[in-house]
């Protein structure tokens, strides 16, 4: 591989996700959380930068990948990621990236036919159900109202963005293979991947679930050995209100009603989980409700669970974070002053292990991505 890449993703377990599957094929890697002053420093060959822009509003998302963009180094390859699940201000700062770079065309992709995700006739599909039948429809800042591309991004086309229908992992391949060096790529894992192999010149399906490379900070090496539970000293935080962590085997707690909906202070709560998890010295904390919808509602949870894990970590020093959702971790991270990732392992698909700053263990899971 001659020329470093770069990844700007736009919550941080996709772009842990990405940090993943760089290791995966064997690849040195960077995952940053700090936004560049002037110019990236690349040091390895793939360097991921997490912006959090899904988590802003659009103006604020322009901004922030505007400066990022700014600050490529020159003869980089850039890839943007975005949700496979069409969520976030893709085509904003899909267009700021074309603007700043100079590239005449973006492919996006967001289509994941490994997972089941695919595009036909313009409509998006996950295991075979049209995407706004599905809980994607009740998310609670970018809910899926339509499953046709033209109509959530009815302007893409005209602006040089590009999304075609992918029904394999064979459509991914051959729209890399059409992409030269005016057109940036865009879009999930898979596309990701089909672009690391043609890089590398690798070989294989774009479905990578195993490690190649260095082993994580534990030890653990493969999907067989995914199993962090039960273990003591592991705090784990659901951060989607779209995840199903019952099935977790260790004490779960979940955020009460009158807190998710704004009508009393994290104090009582906080208190709580912190006994508990002084008690069990393992603890999953998770959120039950799911009919609130906006950014505020979206902002305000996301910061209780980030309060709450800072009180636990300052008290008890948990040994691994497990966080699920990408707004969640980013804010846990920042509340943590976590800056920097390395000894970075793909534990299963989209489920990463990294070492902190401070050497903590961190695992990150897409809150898209069912339990396992």
């Amino acid at each position: 591989m001659r020329k470093k890449i770069v990844v700007i993703a736009d919550d941080l377990t996709g772009a842990a996700e990405m940090a993943g599957l760089a290791n995966v094929c064997g690849l040195s890697v960077d995952l940053l959380v700090a936004m560049p002053e002037e110019t990236l420093r690349v040091d390895k060959e793939v360097t991921v930068l997490a912006t959090d822009t899904r988590s802003a509003d659009e103006s604020e998302a322009v901004d922030v990948t505007r400066h990022v963009a700014k600050a490529l180094p020159r003869d980089v390859v850039l890839f943007k990621k975005t949700d496979s699940a069409l969520r976030g201000h893709i085509i904003a700062e899909l267009l700021t990236l074309l603007e700043v770079t100079g590239k005449q065309r973006a492919f996006f992709i967001p289509a994941n036919p490994s997972k089941g995700r695919v595009i036909s006739e313009g409509i998006y599909y996950i295991n075979d159900v049209p995407i706004s039948q599905t809980k994607f429809a009740d998310d609670p800042e970018f809910p899926a109202r339509s499953s046709s591309l033209r109509m959530r991004f009815p302007e893409a086309e005209d602006m040089g963005i590009m999304i075609p229908d992918i029904s394999s992992e064979d459509d991914v391949r051959h729209w890399v293979e059409k992409a030269d060096d005016q057109t940036l790529l865009a879009g999930a894992a898979d596309l990701f991947v089909a672009l690391l192999q043609q890089l590398a010149n690798l070989t294989g399906p774009t479905s990578l679930t195993s490690p190649t490379g260095p082993t994580s900070p534990t030890g653990l090496k493969g999907p067989t050995d995914v199993a962090v539970f039960p273990r003591e000293d592991v705090l784990v935080v659901c951060g989607s209100t779209q995840s199903r962590p019952e099935a977790l085997p260790m004490p779960t707690t979940f955020m009460p009603l009158a807190l998710y909906n704004g009508e009393v202070s994290a104090d009582e709560w906080t208190e709580e989980v912190v006994s508990q998890y002084a008690a069990h010295h393992t603890l999953a904390l998770a959120i039950a409700h799911h009919h609130l919808t906006g950014r505020m509602v979206a902002v305000r949870i996301r910061e209780t669970m980030a309060g709450i894990v800072r009180k636990i970590v300052e008290k008890h020093h948990p040994q691994e974070l497990i966080i699920e959702g990408g707004a969640t971790a980013f804010a846990c991270c920042r509340a943590l002053g976590f800056s920097h990732f390395s000894e970075i392992c793909q534990l299963a698909p989209g489920v990463v292990r990294m070492k902190a700053d401070n050497g903590m263990l961190v695992t990150m899971k897409p809150g898209s991505y069912p339990w396992k």
